[in-house]
């Protein structure tokens, strides 16, 4: 099988800038179960500008054709670094930016300096995304603890500079009525694109069944229910509602776990996975892997500087997920050596140049030893477009 990545052909890169978070978004997996605490085996830190630099030397900045800087478990805001790290790139490339952010930390000072920045030179390629959805009135109800007008204050700075810029606007029960008043709102302060999205959160295993997204305090206890959109917001149409009445969670005793210990639960768990699952199912099912672009090969890298295929996996095996596909991942990730893959300890073209990402991911896209997760997000007929016509 011929070589997939390596670094002559990887150009596109999405970092997670810092796994650290103004929000408590209830889908998020830097929280344990939708509820407020933040998941103990999150190893929190963010990239500075002299790691960045270090991990992506000049040479593969200057060939890159593309950057997003989102992550899975923080907004890049919270890296300190962040505007010195993206002026780097910008300033050593002609590559594609892209930041996703809630958009409210930092300052209408340094969002005003960012978007001359992005501005200039960009010809529309250097753009900011805020992830809104709703108004002042229903933002913070997935949006937990972002706080509407400094938000609003610094989407306006930024749009003042004429830079390029999208909202994305999730879509549920509470706030789909708003859709064409967030548009107006978002053509009124000079944004660019405004992109609604179906939201995960409300899937079951059954594609035709959905359920209410769970909300938890920093107790445990219920809080209140999200409810999905109408149809045709709801992801994949489903239209039999699943009731819950679970209104307790059980939270983790200590809140601060050792990260070796931690490692060796997981490394424990990943053991007792059965050498062979059962992936008949996915006999006549092909892979049209998300990070195979026709301009290039991307890598997802989290705040660690851990290299994996995508931010999909890096969601999984940084998340608490105890089920096969997650496990499976986890297992063969530690067979191979964290080590081995951590820009921390190896540069990024020896990496990617030791064929790891092959022989750990593409290479179980055929075969009997198939990887589940790349199956459940990247087979041909599975994902839908998120983005739906207003």
């Amino acid at each position: 099988m011929e070589s997939i990545w390596n670094y002559k052909n990887t150009s596109l890169v999405h970092i997670e800038l810092s796994n650290q978070c103004n929000a408590a978004c209830p889908i998020c997996p830097r929280y344990i179960g939708g509820s407020l605490m933040v998941n103990p085996e999150l190893e929190l830190g963010s990239v500075t500008l002299e790691q960045f630099k270090k991990w992506f030397p000049l040479d593969f900045v200057e060939k890159s054709t593309g950057w997003v800087f989102c992550g899975t478990n923080g907004d890049p805001m919270m890296a300190k670094d962040a505007y010195q790290i993206l002026e780097y790139v910008a300033s050593n490339s002609s590559a594609k930016i892209q930041v996703n952010t809630n958009g409210s930390m930092r300052s209408p000072d340094f969002w005003t300096k960012l978007g001359k920045m992005f501005k200039e030179n960009s010809q529309g390629r250097r753009y900011v995304t805020f992830s809104v959805d709703g108004l002042e009135d229903t933002n913070h109800i997935y949006r937990r603890n972002v706080n509407w007008k400094r938000l609003m204050a610094n989407m306006k700075a930024y749009c003042s500079t004429g830079a390029e810029s999208a909202w994305d606007f999730l879509i549920f029960k509470h706030n789909e009525h708003q859709i064409q008043e967030a548009e107006a709102l978002a053509k009124k302060i000079g944004v660019t694109y405004f992109q609604p999205k179906r939201p995960f959160g409300f899937e079951r295993q059954n594609p035709e069944e959905y359920q209410d997204m769970h909300v938890y305090d920093e107790k445990g206890k219920l809080a209140y229910k999200i409810e999905a959109g109408s149809l045709p917001w709801r992801l994949n149409g489903a239209t039999k509602k699943i009731e819950s009445d679970q209104t307790q969670i059980f939270l983790p005793e200590n809140k601060k776990k050792n990260q070796q210990e931690s490692r060796k639960r997981w490394q424990e768990i990943a053991d007792k996975l059965p050498l062979e699952l059962d992936t008949s199912h996915l006999d006549n099912k092909s892979i049209s892997c998300k990070s195979c672009h026709p301009e290039g090969k991307e890598i997802y890298v989290d705040c660690k500087g851990n290299v994996f295929p995508c931010c999909f996996v890096g969601t999984m095996f940084n998340g608490e997920y105890n089920y096969n596909d997650p496990v499976q991942i986890k297992k063969y990730l530690y067979e191979y050596g964290m080590d081995n893959i951590s820009l921390k300890n190896h540069s990024l073209d020896r990496i990617l140049d030791s064929g790891y990402l092959d022989d750990v991911f593409a290479k179980r896209w055929e075969g009997k030893d198939k990887m589940l997760y790349c199956f459940s997000i990247c087979s041909v007929d599975h994902m839908q477009n998120l983005f739906v016509n207003k």
